[in-house]
C-alpha cells in the first residue's frame, strides 16, 4: 500500500507496513499536514488499497491533527452508489473528529472498473 502524505508543499511517499498506519503517526508528529489514500480495484502492480476508508479509520484512531483524505474514490454510474459514499465519507468524519478530505473521480484505467461489471 503506498500512501501520500502533503506537507510544506512537498508530496512525500511512505510504503506502509501490512497497511499499518505508523508512518501516518509519524507524519501526525512531524506536523505534516494531510495524508492521502487512493482506491485502487483490479490491478495487480498497485490494488493494495481498495477499502481506503478502513486504512483511514485505524489512522484516525491514532492520529490527533492530521487531515485524513480519499485520494479519488470511484464514483462513476453502476460503479459505487453515490449515497454509500457519501455515507462512509461521513462516518469517517465522525470518528476522526472532523479531520476528511474528500475527492472523488473515475477510475484510471477500464480494467479498475471491469470488476464491478
Amino acid at each position: 500500500m503506498s500512501t501520500s502524505f502533503r506537507g510544506h508543499g512537498t508530496p512525500l511517499r511512505a510504503q506502509t507496513d501490512r497497511g499499518c498506519p505508523r508512518p501516518v503517526e509519524l507524519a501526525d508528529r512531524l506536523g505534516i499536514d494531510s495524508v492521502w489514500e487512493v482506491e485502487h480495484h483490479f490491478l495487480e502492480e498497485y490494488s493494495h488499497s481498495s477499502a481506503s476508508e478502513v486504512f483511514l479509520a485505524a489512522a484516525s484512531q491514532r492520529t490527533q491533527r492530521i487531515r485524513l483524505g480519499f485520494g479519488i474514490v470511484a464514483i462513476p454510474p453502476g460503479y459505487q452508489h453515490p449515497a454509500r459514499v457519501a455515507e462512509k465519507v461521513s462516518m469517517l468524519d465522525l470518528v476522526s473528529g472532523g479531520r476528511v478530505e474528500f475527492g472523488s473521480g473515475r477510475p484510471r484505467r477500464a480494467l479498475s472498473s471491469r470488476g464491478s461489471g
